[in-house]
């Protein structure tokens, strides 16, 4: 009954997805290198979704206009956009990239009133206004002070944090939360600070108290529930990305990160119920794929799971994936398929003890224990010493 009422759930969550899955697989086509399909699935799509709900969309289609140089397509998108302040900064880089001098700096400067102005550095590197910085108007625009000292010193962090300095980036940090304690903004950046540094549970708990201070920001539960899945905390983790989806549901890959706590937390069915979802729109995923058979091999559903490696193998050849179908071989007793994937592992890696003790195994299991002392050798050699054992009895 309650996987019945977790099935319903999903669906419900999911039907409510369906609407923009054109837009996550234009998504996963960008990804992929598939611009020309992108922008036709978003064309079709875009006519479909209203545009002051959806404004995403609509920026994500001039951007890849803009990408293709087809700057007056990416203008009429624009102008489907009513609240122009959505998309001041697109505008100017439109206008900058048209040579349109005056409409870009207006749009720019529109864009450096706003509280969520984009950064410094990031503006500086823009190549959209390459030609604009050249001119008078540039130079006369930045003669004014547009960042507050709040947002400055948060620059200053975020730059040292971008150029691996951790430690000057945690020393400043720390000076602005000795001033901004009531700002989310700085226990975020200092979380990640912290990731890096491998300080998890200090990072776990400065996402506490972001989250404390913005409790609508779906990025804030999604990073804190990274955070839990490094650390194995599934059922927090459950919860953060379930709080996600209550604040959008549009964002895919909760549903594979949600696989991965239901993983970890040994609830394989559910885990395979969110995976199903991702795999819908991110067809060839390899770690969605591999986490799928991984859910299937702990259900004990070998010859499924056998099936889901057979395509993940076909995507791409890695010998982890030829070991796990190895292992799997082995559980419904056909070892000499099993010896030929261990032996495709070892071709890509043959440096790990493991995979040549499990080769051994399985020539054994076969009957034929040709070469299987080499293996075992081998394994002892790249110090897998359980292999030591089975050398003993046999090649002694």
């Amino acid at each position: 009954m309650r996987k019945n009422i977790f099935l319903f759930i999903i669906l419900l969550v999911y039907s409510n997805m369906n609407g923009q899955n054109f837009f996550l697989k234009a998504k996963i086509d960008i990804r992929d290198g598939n611009y020309t399909h992108a922008i036709a699935l978003l064309e079709e799509g875009v006519a479909n979704v209203d545009k002051n709900q959806h404004v995403e969309v609509y920026k994500f289609l001039a951007d890849l206009y803009i990408e293709n140089n087809q700057l007056a397509e990416a203008s009429k998108i624009y102008d489907k956009i009513e609240d122009k302040e959505l998309i001041f900064y697109e505008l100017a880089r439109l206008f900058a990239l048209q040579q349109d001098t005056k409409q870009a700096i207006w749009y720019l400067e529109k864009s450096l009133l706003l509280s969520h102005k984009k950064v410094y550095r990031y503006i500086m590197s823009d190549q959209a206004f390459a030609l604009l910085k050249e001119t008078a108007e540039w130079r006369e625009l930045w003669q004014k002070e547009w960042y507050s000292v709040f947002e400055k010193q948060m620059q200053r962090v975020d730059y040292y944090y971008k150029t691996n300095n951790l430690n000057l980036a945690l020393e400043a940090v720390n000076d602005i939360l000795f001033t901004y304690k009531q700002k989310w903004e700085p226990y975020l950046l200092r979380a990640n600070i912290f990731y890096d540094m491998n300080q998890f549970d200090n990072a776990i708990r400065d996402m506490d108290k972001a989250i404390d201070l913005n409790r609508k920001n779906p990025f804030l539960y999604e990073t804190r529930a990274q955070l839990l899945l490094e650390t194995k905390k599934y059922k927090k983790a459950i919860f953060d990305l379930d709080k996600v989806m209550d604040l959008d549901s549009n964002k895919l890959n909760i549903f594979f990160l949600r696989g991965k706590a239901y993983f970890g937390n040994k609830e394989y069915e559910k885990a395979i119920v969110n995976l199903d979802f991702f795999l819908q729109i991110d067809i060839n995923s390899l770690d969605a794929n591999f986490l799928y058979a991984r859910s299937l091999y702990e259900q004990e559903n070998y010859l499924d799971a056998i099936k889901k490696m057979n395509k993940i193998i076909q995507l791409k050849s890695r010998f982890e994936y030829y070991e796990f179908r190895a292992d799997m071989y082995q559980k419904v007793f056909a070892f000499q398929s099993a010896i030929d994937d261990y032996s495709m592992a070892l071709d890509l890696n043959p440096f790990r003890g493991e995979i040549y003790y499990k080769r051994a195994k399985a020539k054994l299991d076969n009957g034929n224990r040709n070469n299987m002392c080499a293996d075992l050798k081998m394994a002892i050699h790249y110090k897998y010493y359980q292999a030591q054992d089975l050398e003993k009895k046999y090649c002694k």
